[in-house]
């Protein structure tokens, strides 16, 4: 398998309003997708509200997404680049994998963090959670937010999420 048919995670930015239109077009051409998406209560409805407008991150061969960018309305979709290098952002699956299986509870605990905001100054031990429970396996940093213990998992500079409370107890340090 060649690197551009190796199945990797990208960021794909588009206006937010085509969100519905975007999922459907890559749902409709087999690109695997995932937008963390959140739940908010205003007067007693629940609305969904995407958690970061105008992004979806896909997985896929980089010649397919290719393809299918090319395919999708003038030109609309676009890709996150990184800025250090210049080329188009490409995450890395595990921790992709560790943020989609936090970012998918709905769960009280949760917290989605902006950063370049937030402790963009503090780290933490690399960890996975041991425990069972809804966070076993998740690997990221090991720090205190809001004077809770929890794992954070930080994609690409874009978004960062934050499980509930972990005890030390339920995590195992990584090997650098």
């Amino acid at each position: 398998m060649s690197q551009s048919d190796a199945p990797c995670w990208f960021v794909l930015r588009f206006p937010s309003q085509d969100f519905q239109k975007v999922v459907l077009f890559l749902n409709q051409n087999g690109i695997k997708q995932f937008s963390p998406v959140t739940y908010v209560e205003n007067g007693g409805a629940v609305s969904r509200t995407q958690v970061l407008p105008g992004h979806v991150f896909v997985q896929g061969p980089a010649d397919r997404i290719d393809e299918a960018k090319r395919e999708y309305d003038g030109g609309k979709l676009k890709y996150v680049m990184d800025a250090a290098s210049g080329r188009r952002l490409q995450l890395d699956n595990r921790v992709v994998e560790s943020f989609i299986k936090v970012a998918e509870k709905i769960h009280d605990g949760i917290s989605f963090l902006d950063p370049r905001r937030e402790f963009n100054v503090k780290h933490g031990p690399m960890v996975r959670v041991m425990a069972n429970g809804p966070f076993k396996g998740v690997e990221g940093e090991y720090l205190r937010i809001r004077s809770n213990r929890c794992v954070v998992v930080r994609l690409g500079g874009l978004i960062t999420v934050a499980t509930g409370f972990v005890k030390p107890d339920e995590v195992v340090e990584l090997p650098l």
